[in-house]
């Protein structure tokens, strides 16, 4: 017995090293990072996160074949996954196919949600505005919910390899876990396309408390950050830059130091933001003589918070306005507290990241702003135009395979009479789609709210029409 609890003993420390091993391990020091290896990574790593945020490929093609219900227009049309026209076969963009267990599985990586499609070609950087990353993890988790067996996947699939039926089972056996301690009731389709919880969703990765406040926000672009010193909408974060990339890696569950442990891909990836990824130029005609007075406008009224962009010196100068000043929805601003600046103060974030709460939102950098449709924090103003017509704002309009509206730039909004005032109908592009796949996002809702950034209010109509053409331009 003595020679047997040895043995026992012998093969857990073994299979506890790894962990015990990545605990102490020194840190690595920051590199320079490479620009080439970063665009590679952004688009093809899975960032050394595989065990996290991952499903095997056999469930993933099993699922919208098992519970069609939960998948009206399969993964793409139900979730927003976006699937490059180059590999059709092959899994979404922002998934990896990555050796886990033996087999083939898909793990996630930047561009899930910073990668987008616009006039039919995948743009990096840019937002996807479909993504519904709420609802994709509710999908899933119902179907375990349900009872998903290997032999339901095999039945959907193909015979399962040795391999893969390990696989399955073992993703099965911990998903079950971690949805044990989930409410079955927890979703309430509060989200929709192409925003995030990002920041309860930290809270809830933390241990903290994620009741108090609405975190939603439309999910930003990430184009040239290079003049970029500050993190999030409300711009608490500061320090370290790569540290700051990693902070979106706690969300797949993954332990605090594991991204701190692979810092190499992070330099790079930060080598590439800061680098080469720049937004696609405006596809249509611009009218220049018209966007040279739009330049003047923006140069006296927006270039104070937005910063300066050509022809002028870049410049940018990561201001945090008072939510009272801007006066739009203050939910996400006062959602950011000392709970998360102590459960930070925890891991070895602390040593490279400092948090400042503050009830305030920094406005953001606007390069390739026609490709971050919808507007505000939020998401909640369609169009460029309807942020310049406070008035004008649709109190809801409808989110998912939106039509683009290059005139007024941002999403198409026919719209319609409604009690207090107009929304947005389902457009062309929409109506040719199953209705259930649709969010329609309304802004009386707690966190939705479209009120404030009235700055350009008071500007002429001509003025106005000229600034749009600037912008057009950036």
């Amino acid at each position: 017995m003595r020679k047997i609890a040895i043995a026992l003993a012998a093969v857990a420390a073994l299979a506890l090293a790894p962990f015990a091993w990545s605990a102490v391990r020194p840190l690595p020091k920051a590199t320079p990072g490479d620009a080439a290896r970063g665009e590679w990574a952004f688009l093809h790593s899975d960032l050394g996160s595989k065990f996290y945020g991952s499903i095997p490929r056999v469930i993933y093609e099993a699922l919208p074949k098992i519970d069609p219900d939960l998948f009206v227009e399969g993964w793409e049309g139900t979730v927003g996954l976006l699937h490059d026209p180059r590999d059709p076969s092959g899994p979404p963009i922002g998934m990896v196919r990555a050796q886990v267990l033996g087999s083939e599985w898909y793990a996630s990586n930047c561009a899930l949600c910073h990668a987008g499609m616009f006039a039919g070609k995948v743009v990096p950087g840019a937002p996807n505005q479909d993504l519904d990353i709420q609802r994709l993890v509710y999908v899933v988790e119902q179907s375990i919910r349900r009872g998903l067996t290997v032999a339901d996947v095999a039945r959907a699939t193909h015979p399962l390899s040795p391999a893969e039926s390990v696989g399955v089972r073992a993703f099965l056996f911990f998903a079950q876990r971690k949805i044990a301690h989930k409410k079955d009731g927890w979703f309430k389709d509060e989200t929709g396309p192409g925003r995030s919880d990002a920041l309860n969703g930290w809270k809830r990765a933390l241990g903290l408390d994620d009741g108090s406040h609405k975190t939603i926000v439309d999910i930003p672009d990430v184009f040239d950050q290079r003049l970029k010193a500050k993190t999030l909408y409300d711009g608490s974060i500061t320090g370290d830059e790569a540290a700051r990339v990693m902070l979106t890696e706690l969300q797949k569950g993954r332990p605090p130091r594991g991204p701190l442990l692979e810092r190499g891909v992070f330099d790079d990836l930060v080598a590439y933001m800061k680098g080469p990824l720049r937004p696609p130029a405006w596809p249509y005609a611009v009218d220049a003589a018209l966007a040279r007075a739009g330049h003047d406008v923006f140069a006296a009224s927006c270039s104070k918070c937005h910063g300066t962009y050509p022809p002028d010196e870049p410049s940018y100068p990561n201001l945090r306005v008072p939510v009272k000043t801007v006066g739009t929805d203050p939910e996400r601003a006062r959602a950011m507290g000392e709970d998360m600046v102590a459960a930070l103060q925890r891991y070895d974030f602390r040593d490279f990241l400092r948090i400042e709460p503050l009830d305030a939102y920094m406005p953001p950098p606007l390069d390739g702003i026609y490709l971050t449709a919808p507007y505000l924090h939020n998401g909640s103003v369609p169009t460029l135009w309807h942020l310049l017509h406070p008035e004008a704002r649709p109190v809801a309009f409808y989110r998912r395979f939106n039509a683009f509206d290059p005139v007024r730039v941002g999403l198409a909004c026919e719209e319609r009479t409604v009690e207090r005032g107009v929304e947005c109908a389902p457009d062309a592009t929409q109506r040719t789609h199953d209705p259930r796949v649709l969010y329609r996002l309304d802004t009386r809702r707690i966190g939705n709210g479209n009120a404030g950034h009235t700055f350009g209010a008071t500007l002429a109509e001509a003025e106005k029409t000229a600034l749009l053409e600037y912008l057009k331009t950036l």
